[in-house]
């Protein structure tokens, strides 16, 4: 790198660079969140305003609180920056990704995506970018510069129980923490301003002996709980191919180069820019004019046109950790706001460098306002989802929200996910309880193709036995599946609350009823007369419900021919944790799954539920038949 290569400071004061560093997630984390205390979701990049504290932190385990004042306080020396998700394809160049311009939207034929929209471009006319004829859908993430890849960080949910105000037993509050996972990298570019090129080599050696010469993690997020922690191993990229300097010359993966007059770019905010307008209030709108002037302050008046912008709000909040309270909030221009620019003259590369060099708005130390100057994209593809997984690593074996490869699946909460078979099944094993999201996704997957075989029995069971004799009244029916409907325990407790209404009072299973009443005179009477046609036989239907109340497993094994033989074919197909599905051979788990008596009390519920619900429906004609039997003897 010659002498030349480093830009120098708009309006003198030394040169300034970009040392690369590369973070390497160990453990799950979480970052920048809003304030919702129910619900922590961890942004999917890396804040400036985290790294400046996890810097503060390495400097004084390394005994250099000397460094703190004007590496993290004053920011004159270091400016931090967000990091962004790093792409590693096997056998490629790392990518690195930043936020996609808000001007961008898919384009839309037949309900799939076939390109990319430019909304900035239609305003102006250009119907060459506009994508006119179809529909367009919003797009955003995290994206390649070129537009080849979106990055989708993988991430997981999980639920914690949160200590209570008051301290007493029964008092936490359940919350939802969704972290990014570990195994994936980012990249972030902090800003060194240095006397000299000499001084700027020195200083960016000092920061990389220090973050990295220990090989040790570091921690990012909250370094409290493990639903927040996260640690991380510090690396750095050379700022030039097959170069062993961190120092880049650029911001972004994007080099800069000549802008010829009358060409467009399009400044694109990497962070949340603090713009304060004339009157020095917040106003994201405001920032078309301080691009304006900061652009004539760096290379001139009448050197860049504003033709266009694309500005959406955000609010910048944060969490004091030492007043434990909010810190204060302001509107802010977020990222991927577009500004679009148009040379009124020839601009030489070192132009463009120095004018990316300089951020918007205020509280620059912490990244807030960088921006990056981007030539016309092609939009004639929508980019490629990538999971910034580190190279040569394996993910988790499962991905929340969509990201990563796998099969796609949808969680018993309602989430989507990808789930591979590698590693699923120690996975499953792993899991402590029911309530784990992994064992809840599994257990979804086998109870759905359970149930259909069950609901099917039940129908098939209920027309037999309206066809064999009488069956219950609609009003009896009614009041067994208000029993059925209400909150308990457990399934075994509303089998046995069913036995004991239905065998009214005086019968064995009476005391079991509560908090409902056993049937009496009539009522009683109407049901002990009507029968179920079971294993062959008519049983009576107290005696039906008493039996699955009593042993719900034998009673659902007896519910038709190889009834077991049936539930193991329609779970097969389902089973992830089985090494050959098409097989049909049940791994350890599924079989666990089928004998756990928890199983046999739900599928048993359902067959009678299911029952009760077909017999309201053919019971009418019974109902009607009595009636008019009734009216035709007065």
């Amino acid at each position: 790198m010659t002498e030349s290569a480093f830009t120098p400071v708009p309006g003198g004061g030394g040169v300034t660079g970009y040392l690369r560093l590369r973070y390497h997630t160990t453990q799950s984390m979480v970052l920048r969140t809003d304030l919702n205390p129910l619900f922590v979701r961890s942004a999917a990049v890396i804040e400036g305003r985290v790294q400046r504290g996890m810097l503060a932190s390495v400097l004084h385990r390394a005994g250099r609180r000397d460094l703190v004042p004007e590496w993290v306080a004053r920011g004159a020396v270091v400016r931090f920056a967000t990091a962004f998700p790093l792409l590693e394809p096997e056998g490629m160049r790392p990518t690195p990704t930043i936020p996609a311009p808000r001007w961008l939207r898919a384009h839309v034929e037949k309900g799939v995506g076939v390109g990319l929209v430019d909304t900035l471009a239609a305003r102006g006319g250009d119907t060459g970018r506009t994508g006119e004829g179809g529909r367009t859908r919003s797009y955003d993430g995290l994206v390649t510069p070129d537009l080849r890849y979106r990055a989708v960080p993988a991430m997981s949910t999980e639920q914690y129980l949160g200590r209570g105000d008051g301290g007493g037993p029964g008092s936490g509050t359940p919350f939802l923490t969704t972290s990014v996972d570990h195994g994936q990298v980012f990249e972030a570019r902090w800003q060194l301003r240095a006397p000299d090129e000499a001084g700027l080599r020195a200083l960016a050696a000092e920061i990389r002996t220090i973050l990295v010469g220990g090989g040790h993690p570091v921690t990012l997020g909250a370094d409290r709980t493990r639903a927040h922690g996260g640690r991380v191993l510090v690396g750095t990229l050379p700022g030039t191919p097959g170069g062993d300097s961190p120092l880049a010359v650029d911001r972004t993966a994007c080099p800069a180069s000549a802008w010829p007059a009358g060409e467009h770019r399009d400044l694109v905010v990497l962070a949340p820019a603090l713009i304060v307008d004339d009157r020095g209030q917040p106003h994201p709108g405001a920032l078309p004019a301080a691009v304006r002037r900061l652009a004539e302050r760096v290379v001139g008046p009448d050197a860049v046109a504003v033709e266009a912008s694309h500005i959406e709000p955000c609010e910048l909040v944060g969490y004091h950790v030492g007043y434990r309270s909010e810190m204060a909030q302001r509107w802010a221009a977020a990222p991927g706001s577009v500004v679009r620019l148009r040379a009124m003259r020839d601009l030489a590369a070192e132009e463009v460098r120095a004018l990316e060099s300089v951020p918007l708005g205020t509280r620059t130390v912490d990244g807030n306002g960088a921006f990056v100057l981007l030539p016309e994209p092609d939009l004639s593809r929508l980019p490629e989802d990538r999971v910034p997984t580190a190279a040569g690593e394996a993910g988790p074996p499962y991905r929340r929200n969509g990201g990563g490869p796998g099969t796609p699946v949808t969680l018993a909460n309602g989430e989507s996910a990808q789930v591979s078979s590698d590693g699923l099944a120690a996975a499953v094993r792993s899991e402590a309880g029911k309530d784990a999201p992994l064992a809840a996704l599994y257990d979804k997957l086998l109870w759905n193709a359970c149930a259909r075989v069950v609901r099917d029995r039940a129908r098939a069971v209920a027309a037999a036995s309206a066809e064999a004799g009488p069956l219950p009244t609609r009003s009896l029916l009614g009041r067994l599946r208000e029993v059925a409907a209400a909150s308990a325990p457990g399934p075994g407790v509303t089998l046995k609350r069913l036995a004991g209404v239905a065998a009214g009072e005086g019968g064995k299973m009476a005391h079991l009823a509560a908090p409902f009443k056993p049937f009496t005179g009539k009522a009683a009477k109407a049901v002990e007369s009507a029968r179920v046609e079971w294993q062959g036989k008519r049983v009576t239907f107290p005696a039906w419900l008493t039996a699955a109340a009593t042993a719900p497993a034998e009673w659902r094994a007896g519910a038709f021919e190889d009834a077991d033989a049936a539930l193991a074919r329609a779970i097969a197909p389902v089973d992830l944790t089985a090494p050959d599905p098409a097989s049909g051979v049940l791994s350890p788990a599924a079989t666990s799954w089928l004998g756990d008596p928890r199983v046999a009390d739900r599928l048993a519920l359902l067959l009678v539920t299911t029952w009760l619900a077909e017999a309201a429906a053919r019971a009418r004609p019974h109902d009607e038949e009595r009636a008019e039997n009734r009216a035709g003897t007065v």
